[in-house]
């Protein structure tokens, strides 16, 4: 760890990828939107290292989601396996350093839950722009109130 900064950006992205799992896993959109909100907010701590840590979200998740839509008509179990393991991967502190594994696993399940809260996404469309920068999140109940 060089700084401070390390440790809560590790500590966010922990918390981060907690409420991407739980609001794939529960269908939840108050979930994606707390994702959003600690993202953001990581991006505060980190800047620039952010926006490269999305760029190969989008580019290794797409590719693993595109896997997985082939592998949900082929075989459910093995889906479901899958999606496990990349839930797994998220929640562990010991896998946040591993950039290509973290990446693959949040850029899937992201969309995952993405399609199943029913927001629409168009990766293609946007060309090098960032999937999470893609999506309206919508206002978090936090966000209202800073309005105010």
């Amino acid at each position: 760890m060089e700084n401070a900064h390390d440790i809560d950006n590790l500590q966010l992205k922990l918390a981060e990828n907690h409420f991407l799992a739980k609001a794939f896993a529960e269908n939840s959109m108050v979930d994606l939107q707390q994702f959003a909100v600690l993202r953001r907010a990581r991006g505060r701590i980190i800047g620039d290292a952010l926006m490269a840590e999305m760029q190969l979200e989008t580019t290794l998740g797409l590719a693993e989601y595109a896997r997985l839509m082939v592998l949900i008509q082929a075989n459910r179990a093995e889906f479901v396996g899958a999606t496990v393991v990349h839930m797994s991967t998220m929640r562990n502190p010991q896998k946040l350093l591993d950039a290509r594994k973290m990446a693959i696993a949040t850029g899937c399940v992201l969309c995952l839950a993405l399609k199943q809260i029913g927001i629409d996404f168009d990766p293609v469309a946007n060309g090098d722009k960032p999937l999470f920068w893609q999506v309206d999140f919508g206002k978090t109940a936090v966000e209202l109130l800073l309005q105010c």
